[in-house]
């Protein structure tokens, strides 16, 4: 498991940039950024990329670290990043 939380890892990731700045390389909006920072919300599958061209690390870090945070939340928190993967794992595999 990694060292750093996922709110510590999406702090550096932004590095100098500003939260809309680094939202908008990742292709999210300024508010949902926000809520990434103060760990009220986690990103999306369709964010990862994103966050792994920003960041240097790789996708399957982040979603290590999303699935370590969303872990630690309630039962239908866990189910709706479980069906999210697999939406998300169907259309790489169909070439999407």
């Amino acid at each position: 498991m990694p060292s750093k939380t996922l709110v510590q890892t999406i702090k550096e990731a932004r590095g100098k940039l500003s939260q809309g700045e680094a939202a908008a390389r990742v292709g999210t909006t300024q508010s949902n950024w926000s809520k990434w920072e103060s760990g009220r919300q986690t990103p999306d599958v369709d964010n990862i990329a994103g966050l792994a061209r920003l960041s240097g690390l790789t996708e399957a870090h982040w979603l290590q670290l999303i699935s370590a945070e969303r872990s630690r939340r309630s039962p239908s928190a866990r189910k709706a990043w479980a069906v999210q993967l697999l939406e998300e794992a169907k259309r790489l595999l169909e070439g999407g």
